[in-house]
């Protein structure tokens, strides 16, 4: 490739500050044998900061919120809220001088409520967890303007997680602490559409 060629291409320069942005909005039903059915949604908020350390390389700090609730026929219902912050490191790959592909190596940590509620009764649960997080996120981008991209990315497309869980009665006493490693991909959980996020990102 010519050097004309490769400068046509460069998207991100040395020392350019990024601002940008994802959400991610998923619904799930679910019904077993019994005929009961259960409904739900997530919101998934992330903003980021990046400095380009280097052409085309980019790190920085992001934050997320997690906001989510499904309710069941018998009334039943479940809410999970939750935060997450830490640090990126993403490369571009310049596929033409308006679309890159990238991929993204995230380091979070995440603290998590998801409370059950059956009408006030003796089941009624909360789960509380903390978490760190080693993540992969690929996407592709495009370039709308000369400051501002478009973006999809498939969030964790696989992970490493260390969490430590407890589950509280409705009287607020510890009933269970767990501790688990695990490694996941974006085909669990929600599917592989459920990961998927539209992001910008604003240069300057």
């Amino acid at each position: 490739m010519s050097c004309s060629s490769m400068a046509a291409l460069a998207q991100i320069k040395s020392g350019a500050t990024l601002l940008g942005g994802n959400i991610s909005v998923n619904s799930s039903k679910t019904s077993n044998n019994s005929n009961a059915e259960s409904k739900g949604h997530n919101l998934f908020v992330q903003v980021s900061a990046g400095y380009a350390v280097k052409e085309n390389t980019v790190a920085g700090l992001v934050l997320g919120l997690v906001d989510g609730k499904s309710e069941g026929t018998n009334s039943e219902t479940a809410t999970n809220k939750g935060f997450s912050g830490g640090l990126f490191y993403r490369a571009y790959k310049p596929l033409s001088h308006k679309w890159y592909w990238f991929l993204q190596g995230n380091a979070l940590y995440s603290t998590n409520k998801n409370t059950s509620d059956d009408l006030g009764t003796i089941n009624d649960r909360t789960v509380k967890s903390n978490a760190v997080l080693l993540g992969v996120t690929p996407g592709v981008s495009y370039q709308l303007t000369r400051r501002l991209q478009a973006e999809l990315a498939i969030a964790d497309l696989a992970s490493l997680q260390f969490q430590q869980s407890k589950t509280l009665d409705a009287s607020n006493t510890e009933l269970s602490k767990v501790n688990t490693v695990g490694f996941g991909t974006g085909f669990t959980g929600n599917g592989i559409l459920g990961n998927i996020s539209l992001g910008f990102r604003l240069t300057l």
